[in-house]
């Protein structure tokens, strides 16, 4: 019955509530440690039925085995969003209650912003990018991936989802249109650069370009795995010598600080990123208090005595 529902969940998550499939994955991952973690302390096998009883104090008692596992409370929080989204499912599909799941509250998460990549290191980390594959399709087709993430803002989903029908146009327009998270649409300006890595790797791909295939494919003409783009970016940090947290999301980090640092307004970034609510974005402003912290440091004449 595990199996059952976490397949049915997961089809829920896609298909009704629009779930990125990275975003969906996680949740599926997370319902199925607390299903077994159910079906375990019971020894019951686990139904709708069996799930309108659990108590407050079983829920709880999974939160704090996956704490004794070193789960942080961003991970714990994502627990708790999994297993309250499988209640509404429930009560969708079958009639489910259980009032006990209003009991459940998630623990505070700082916010806290992936380490980004200065503007003095971005040119190194774009030059050691050809390094890695002497393929030179694959080459071009990682470059462009990455000048997308830091050029444009994107998420690596949103990236590696694209496909012939959202770039035909977008390349002439100048303009792409995203489909985010939550299935908001926003409009992205594309720079010149950005537009000639990924029409060079277009140009130079196998397996040809049908409009609704994704634009960028692994070896096989697969839709490429973020585990790939990931691996690569470990690749590079060592190379040039970056922190051991600078992943994807920081090139997309990199992108709204440094176009905050260059006169940007906030406004325009929430839009650029996609951010639902400006209080999101505004996390980039102690990157910027940081910042002006340094130069006053630097340059005022009473911090020199």
């Amino acid at each position: 019955m595990i199996q059952e529902l976490t397949k049915s969940f997961e089809r829920y998550l896609l298909a009704e509530k629009r779930f990125s499939k990275h975003t969906a994955s996680s949740y599926v991952r997370d319902l199925t440690f607390f299903l077994i973690f159910l079906k375990k302390a019971t020894n019951e096998d686990v139904t709708p039925e069996s799930l309108s009883k659990v108590t407050i104090t079983e829920f709880r008692s999974f939160l704090f085995s996956r704490k004794e596992n070193n789960l942080s409370n961003q991970s714990i929080a994502r627990n708790i969003s999994a297993i309250k989204t499988f209640y509404r499912f429930l009560y969708n599909e079958y009639e489910t209650e259980n009032s006990e799941i209003e009991l459940l509250k998630a623990p505070k998460v700082q916010k806290k912003l992936s380490k980004t990549v200065s503007e003095v290191d971005i040119d190194a980390f774009f030059k050691s990018v050809e390094e890695f594959d002497k393929t030179p399709w694959i080459a071009a087709r990682d470059k462009a991936i990455l000048y997308l993430l830091y050029g444009c803002g994107l998420r690596i989903s949103e990236a590696l989802e694209l496909t012939f029908n959202d770039w035909y146009g977008a390349e002439t327009s100048g303009i792409l249109r995203i489909r985010g998270k939550g299935d908001k649409e926003r409009l992205v300006p594309l720079i010149d650069q950005v537009i000639q890595e990924v029409e060079n790797y277009i140009r130079i791909k196998p397996y040809g370009n049908p409009m609704g295939d994704p634009v960028f494919i692994g070896l096989n003409g697969q839709q490429l795995n973020p585990r790939q783009i990931q691996r690569l970016i470990e690749k590079i940090r060592r190379h040039v010598g970056l922190p051991e947290d600078i992943t994807p999301h920081s090139l997309r980090h990199s992108f709204a600080t440094h176009l905050l640092k260059n006169g940007a307004d906030l406004r325009s970034i929430q839009e650029l990123l996609g951010h639902a609510n400006l209080s999101t974005t505004q996390v980039y402003t102690k990157l910027q208090d940081n910042h002006l912290k340094e130069v006053y440091m630097k340059y005022h004449p009473l911090s020199k005595k």
